[in-house]
């Protein structure tokens, strides 16, 4: 996947139910394996992906690692949407339809520049 970043989220496994602390990859922004949380602003400046400061953009992100830690069930769902505002990652979603990435090299869909 080359450089890429991660977002660090609660996450539910597809077979016991149960949330857990999750990582998912995803390339927008500066991509140096740079750390984020929901609420956390883009960070810019080298190794760029995408523009700053669009007003919607809709991010693919995969699980880093699809096999949940209590059951050890690999996860059907391990692809998501990751929702950003003005660089504002605002939330994320179970991916809705792959199609919204064959644009950008299949790492972003601007929804409002």
């Amino acid at each position: 996947m080359g450089f890429f970043n991660e977002l660090i989220v609660s996450v539910q496994c597809s077979n016991c139910n149960h949330f857990y602390e999750a990582r998912i990859q995803f390339k927008f922004g500066a991509t140096r394996q740079l750390e984020y949380k929901i609420g956390d602003k883009i960070i810019w400046g080298f190794n760029e992906i995408g523009k700053s400061e669009m007003t919607e953009v809709k991010v693919y992100g995969v699980l880093d690692d699809d096999a949940c830690p209590i059951c050890n069930n690999k996860n059907k769902n391990d692809e998501f949407d990751i929702y950003l505002e003005k660089d504002i990652i605002t939330e994320i979603t179970k991916m809705e339809n792959f199609k919204d990435f064959f644009l950008n090299d299949g790492h972003y869909n601007v929804l409002a520049e």
